[in-house]
């Protein structure tokens, strides 16, 4: 499905992948000063700040604010509330524990299952499905995937994992889990509401639902003030502007118009395009099976797009 302007929905999701690499990037290198929850909350709050001022000053459009109300009717708000606690504020500091107990790159192939789990979450709530093309592309993409986050870096390496249990695990699988229902749970009622009210609802749950999660584990009374210092690192800024603001935008847009197996396969090609920041930045190579997986990823795109 395309976007008013013509833009297909396939282009909003390669974009939210490619900036949501660079922003992981630089979450990563602040992950090893910041807790994940402090830095989850930096990132939802800040960027439901700005979506609050956009949403004042944005023309009326799908893309836009709304004609009529701010906010849609009272179960659609409730599903998007949901979809924050589970997708952000529970999946997203999921993730960022991952990276701090298992290493990136173990965590990037957990998230693999993510268009798995999709796929299976769309199946059971009655959505339609990618044809055999979305599949075999979805498949091919995730080899690809698969081929470059299995390369070992050659110096540099800060994914060295420090726990290795099965509970460490856990959290990656966690996170990919709960990527999956909130883009299913999302899928119509982002259609309903608009992405900037959409988007703000659920940034704001997943922001407040950070903050109840750390007092229930005993851990909430400094939270306030680490956010607050948070947001006086530019780097952490910078990348919550990135990921948490532009990149969730166009993948909230990405969902609204395709098909939540096919967007999840298409914004799981982080780990692909994060690949040469990763050998700038860190100094990992890119040996010919990074390579070829980089060509299997690009080859399953095609598929998907076409479908």
């Amino acid at each position: 499905m395309t976007a008013p302007g013509g833009i297909p929905d396939e282009a909003f999701a390669l974009s939210s992948a490619a900036l949501w690499a660079v922003a992981s990037a630089l979450f990563t290198i602040e992950g090893r000063t910041l807790s994940p929850a402090v830095m989850n909350a930096v990132k939802s709050m800040g960027a439901a700040l700005v979506f609050a001022l956009v949403l004042l000053v944005s023309p009326v459009g799908p893309l836009g604010r709304p004609a009529g109300s701010l906010f849609p009717a009272g179960a659609v708000s409730l599903v998007l509330v949901l979809s924050g606690l589970i997708g952000i504020a529970l999946g997203d500091t999921c993730y960022f524990e991952s990276l701090a107990r298992i290493g990136v790159r173990r965590s990037l192939m957990v998230g693999l299952l993510a268009p798995v789990f999709t796929a299976v979450a769309a199946a059971i709530a009655g959505q339609p499905l990618p044809g055999i093309p979305g599949f075999a592309g979805i498949s091919l993409t995730l080899g690809g995937i698969l081929l470059v986050v299995r390369v070992a870096p050659v110096r540099g390496d800060t994914t060295v994992p420090r726990h290795h249990g099965v509970g460490a695990w856990g959290f990656g699988v966690m996170a990919a889990l709960c990527q999956a229902i909130g883009i299913v749970m999302t899928k119509d009622a982002i259609g309903r509401s608009g992405v900037l009210p959409a988007s703000l609802l659920r940034l704001l749950a997943g922001g407040l639902g950070i903050l109840v999660f750390e007092l229930l584990r005993g851990r909430g009374a400094g939270l306030p003030a680490a956010v607050v210092r948070g947001f006086a690192r530019p780097r952490l800024v910078l990348a919550a502007l990135l990921g948490t603001v532009v990149a969730f935008y166009l993948f909230q847009v990405a969902v609204m118009l395709g098909s939540p197996p096919v967007t999840a396969a298409l914004c799981a090609t982080s780990p692909i395009l994060v690949a040469p920041i990763a050998a700038r930045w860190l100094g990992e190579r890119m040996p010919w099976t990074a390579a070829l997986g980089t060509l299997l990823a690009v080859g399953g795109v095609v598929l998907v797009a076409l479908d």
